[in-house]
């Protein structure tokens, strides 16, 4: 009985390590395309700038709500904006390279780089450059430093399929 309990229990281990949300970072680039691969969902974004510039996580969901990314293996891109009824199309790359963390620390990350516009109108678009994603079969988190008006801001994104 103590050996059916020992089986069990190294058997969910093996599971519950092989499902487990992985860093993006820790793969190889080709397993890091593939995971990403499919229909990804915004479920919640949050930034962190208040408005007032106040430091803190900010939940700015609403202005992503239902956004659907699909990423082409042939790297080739769209995204639904339902918003807006904006479908856009672009490309999307990976890639790795040199960061610097917030302690001055460099260090060797993978960045998912996301360029997509409008074939109707080509002054619209947008453009993404993610880091330290983590991803499994089912969510993906993200995070974007980006400029807003000269100030640097965080993004953190959780997409699911």
């Amino acid at each position: 009985m103590r050996q059916m309990y020992r089986f069990l229990f190294f058997g969910l281990l093996i599971l519950v390590a092989t499902s487990c949300r992985r860093s993006v970072d820790s793969l190889s680039l080709n397993d890091a395309e593939r995971r990403i691969v499919g229909t990804w969902t915004m479920e919640q974004v949050k930034n962190n700038v208040r408005g007032d510039g106040k430091w803190g996580r900010n939940d700015v969901s609403g202005s992503f709500r239902g956004w659907e990314l699909t990423f082409n293996a042939n790297y080739s891109l769209e995204i639904y904006i339902p918003d807006e009824d904006l479908h856009l199309t672009g490309t999307w790359e990976m890639y790795e390279d040199w960061s610097t963390d917030s302690d001055g620390d460099r260090e060797w990350n993978t960045f998912l780089y996301i360029s997509a516009w409008d074939p109707q109108n080509p002054d619209v678009w947008r453009e993404f450059t993610w880091q330290d994603m983590r991803v499994s079969s089912s969510d993906l988190k993200a995070e974007e430093e980006t400029r807003i008006h000269g100030e640097r801001v965080f993004y953190f994104y959780t997409l699911g399929r």
